[in-house]
């Protein structure tokens, strides 16, 4: 078994709670009220800031040249192609820059980002695994249902569920797998993808329950 076939056998529980989140399906079937989307798309710029400055302090522990360099690109790949796509995105939504610059993030969405930060100073393997839950979590909630596009009129919601299902994201999550396949104590690193998964969740219900 691989490291991230253990990681996968044991969250099986929380993967498939992301996954059916009503908050992910209503998106994939473009039925969810925007201004639930508009506030999880204004607390996701502070997300998408730190999560670079992370990946930073991550490639600033890389053990070897070839982690230094794979980091590296994952860097690239963040700051060229995840913030355009949240740029067009907001574009689209009619949403003020200044109104998300000065957003007050939730509070799930602060713990989650101290807790990232926190894994990130902490080693090299712990950074990885949590930066990679989140990329996980959503390449796996969108494979999950790409079926429901189908019902999708939403072309600002197509377009998002799209993006998670590309090559390019694909190759994201191949290129995090492959670093942490070499990862030895696998079993002590699951604390962090476990705990990142969770928060992936409560951050889903949240916007959901309280996105009004």
């Amino acid at each position: 078994m691989t490291n991230i076939e253990f990681l996968k056998s044991k969250n099986k529980l929380i993967i498939e709670k992301i996954n059916n989140n009503p908050f992910i399906i209503e998106i994939f079937q473009g039925i969810l009220p925007k201004n639930k989307f508009i506030k999880y798309i204004k607390d996701d710029y502070d997300y998408i800031f730190k999560a670079i400055k992370n990946l930073n302090i991550i490639a600033s522990k890389a053990r070897n040249e070839k982690e230094l360099i794979i980091l590296n690109n994952l860097i690239n790949n963040a700051v060229n192609s995840e913030f355009q796509s949240y740029y067009n995105l907001i574009k689209e939504l009619n949403i003020n820059f200044e109104d998300i610059k000065n957003y007050n993030n939730s509070n799930i969405m602060k713990k989650y980002l101290y807790h990232l930060e926190n894994s990130s100073k902490k080693g090299f393997q712990e950074g990885i695994i949590s930066a990679f839950s989140c990329y996980y979590s959503y390449y796996s909630l969108a494979k999950k249902n790409i079926n429901q596009l189908s019902k999708n009129n939403s072309s600002i919601y197509k377009k998002w569920c799209e993006d998670l299902l590309s090559i390019e994201y694909k190759n994201v999550i191949i290129t995090f797998e492959n670093i942490i396949n070499d990862f030895n104590d696998i079993e002590n690193m699951n604390y962090y993808f476990a705990k990142s998964l969770n928060f992936e969740k409560q951050i889903f219900d949240h916007y959901y329950e309280n996105g009004e």
